[in-house]
């Protein structure tokens, strides 16, 4: 997966479906979730956000803020999960890539 903003862009709203190690979308019911964006040159993350549960099948979105897209650069992304029980991010072994890149 992959997404791309212009800098100061505020959509479109990255979208995905989260799946488990069976491949099917996971249960959200009563889980929160966040969006995390990191530079890959950095560990200090540039957003950690309330992410939207679209469906309880796994289906969330983030809408990006000017401040999430000020900074021209290539991001780690990824949706973390949790309730009382677990704390698990999405992708589970790596992460997606996020690109801002300058305004026209």
């Amino acid at each position: 997966m992959r997404q791309i903003w212009q800098q100061n862009d505020t959509g479109p709203p990255l979208e995905a479906t989260l799946l488990g190690p069976d491949r099917r979308p996971i249960n959200l019911v009563g889980k929160s979730v966040e969006f995390h964006m990191t530079p890959f040159d950095s560990e200090v993350r540039k957003v950690e956000a309330a992410a939207t549960v679209v469906t309880a099948e796994g289906r969330v979105q983030y809408q990006p803020t000017a401040a999430d897209t000020d900074t021209i650069g290539i991001f780690r992304g990824s949706f973390r999960v949790w309730d009382d029980e677990s704390d698990i991010s999405y992708p589970n072994a790596s992460y997606f890539l996020v690109e801002v890149t300058d305004d026209i």
